[in-house]
């Protein structure tokens, strides 16, 4: 059966605002993303558990990367675009990203705060910010995890 799927463009913009002494100092940054056939946007609830270990005792699975589609899994190289968000306002959520080579990078994700992962290549998504080794074409699974109390987080990805 073929596909009745029309692709679109996916815009984003990044937008500061603020005004220093009577002077305009925000501006505005555009991404286009082309090519987009599928988006998906929840919410999930992330769990505490005050009795877990701080390691990994409330971690949870926010989503992965397969070499096939299946529930909460995602082809890497079809994925454009993946925001997280923090919607609580005022529980900081750590992010945990997970490559086949073994390495993991956290990172603090603060109330009312995004972290976005993009593509820079028609070939899917290629890098992300991390020390560590790991790039997004190795990339395995996100995890988040919150160490005070429970919080709402906003996942969007969009694939091709």
């Amino acid at each position: 059966m073929a596909t009745t799927l029309s692709s679109s463009t996916l815009t984003v913009k990044l937008t500061e605002s603020i005004l220093l002494n009577g002077i305009d100092q925000g501006g505005t940054n555009t991404l286009a993303i082309s090519g987009i056939k599928q988006v998906q946007k929840r919410i999930i609830t992330m769990p505490f558990d005050s009795a877990s270990s701080p390691v990994d005792g409330a971690e949870r699975q926010i989503f992965g990367f397969a070499a096939s589609r299946s529930s909460g899994n995602y082809i890497c190289s079809d994925v454009r675009y993946v925001r997280i968000t923090n919607l609580d306002n005022s529980v900081a959520v750590d992010i945990t990203t997970i490559g086949s080579n073994s390495t993991d990078y956290r990172q603090r994700l603060d109330p009312g705060c995004s972290m976005l992962f993009t593509s820079s290549s028609s070939t899917g998504l290629v890098d992300y910010a991390d020390v560590s080794g790991n790039t997004l074409e190795n990339l395995t699974e996100i995890h988040a995890e919150t160490l005070t109390a429970a919080c709402d987080l906003e996942l969007f990805i969009a694939t091709v």
